[in-house]
């Protein structure tokens, strides 16, 4: 079956990402799950909640910021919404990215940065230096993006989609039909 249109219980999506029920339960009736119109069911006994995979990477991305220092959790999940729900074409160099899924470019890593109010996905070759990286984020960026928190989301994604018993390659073959880009 196609990650992209099955649903996950919530037992599932407390193992895949991580995050205990209570918490999930929480961030559910604090309304902080950003894409908790694509969740079906609950609400009452007998109506077991079913999740998106976008609603499952999600949870996961929010719980990586927060397990890496994020405070803030209207601004972790935030940033994990803009990952998990929106997407983008190759712009400026950077290669495409389907919602929820690490940069269509191989070999290389996926980055998440996210500070109070903003958040960037990040490409980084293997080439690259983290320091280059760091600089070019926050001393060049605008004013008010210091204090960063960075995420691989590439690894994030990995661990999440083997604990719901898929293959990564797989997905993302399917994500990238084309294939990945070298």
């Amino acid at each position: 079956m196609n990650i992209f249109h099955a649903k996950f219980s919530t037992s599932q999506i407390t193992e895949a990402t991580g995050v205990n029920n209570d918490t999930l339960q929480n961030w559910l009736k604090r309304q902080l799950i950003i894409g908790q119109k694509d969740i079906v069911g609950g609400g009452s006994q007998g109506r077991h909640r079913q999740y998106s995979f976008f609603n499952l990477i999600e949870i996961a991305a929010a719980k990586a910021l927060v397990d890496a220092g994020m405070g803030d959790l209207k601004s972790a999940f935030k940033a994990a919404n803009m990952f998990a729900h929106t997407g983008g074409g190759p712009l400026g160099g950077t290669p495409e990215r389907v919602p929820g899924c690490p940069f269509n470019k191989c070999p290389g890593i996926t980055l998440l940065v996210a500070g109070p109010g903003w958040s960037d996905e990040v490409f980084m070759a293997p080439n690259d230096s983290a320091l280059k990286l760091y600089t070019d984020l926050v001393f060049k960026a605008p004013a008010g993006r210091e204090g960063c928190i960075f995420v691989n989301m590439s690894d994030v994604f990995d661990r999440v989609v083997v604990r719901v018993g898929y293959r990564p390659v797989e997905v993302l073959g399917i994500a990238y039909p084309k294939g990945a880009t070298a």
